[in-house]
């Protein structure tokens, strides 16, 4: 992916919502098992590593939110 393609990305992290998220990690763990270039799978599972973090930080936001903080 270039430069633009990953700052796109990188918005979509910022903007979606919690089920988008997920639908995407699903999309890009499928598309992972269907690709053999080295070069789109690093960022696919760079795209995974993202998405797995950003999901584990809104999680933890919803559950401090949720417990009263």
């Amino acid at each position: 992916m270039d430069k633009d393609d990953w700052k796109s990305f990188f918005r979509f992290l910022d903007e979606a919502d919690e089920l988008e998220l997920q639908r995407k990690l699903e999309n890009v763990l499928t598309t992972m098992t269907k690709v053999k270039s080295r070069d789109i799978r690093s960022d696919l599972h760079r795209m995974q590593r993202l998405l797995d973090q950003e999901i584990v930080i809104r999680q933890g936001l919803s559950s401090r939110s949720a417990g009263g903080r």
